[in-house]
């Protein structure tokens, strides 16, 4: 988890500083990073969450638990 959120949040500074600060890169090459980017952090990034809670739920028999 840590991993993807590092990976995640480093591509929007990189396209940034590749993108405008250097003057290197076509917009849609930029869009195409910022949109990798936002896959990264929002729907893997879930995925991941998703994937733990159900690994969770499995380990404590799948029960679920009510809170009151």
């Amino acid at each position: 988890m840590r991993f993807s959120v590092s990976v995640g949040w480093s591509i929007y500074p990189l396209g940034y500083f590749f993108g405008y600060l250097m003057g290197g890169v076509a917009d849609c090459t930029l869009n195409l990073v910022y949109n990798l980017a936002d896959f990264v952090n929002k729907i893997a990034f879930c995925l991941a969450i998703w994937a733990s809670a159900k690994k969770d739920t499995a380990e404590k028999g799948g029960k679920e638990i009510l809170l009151a």
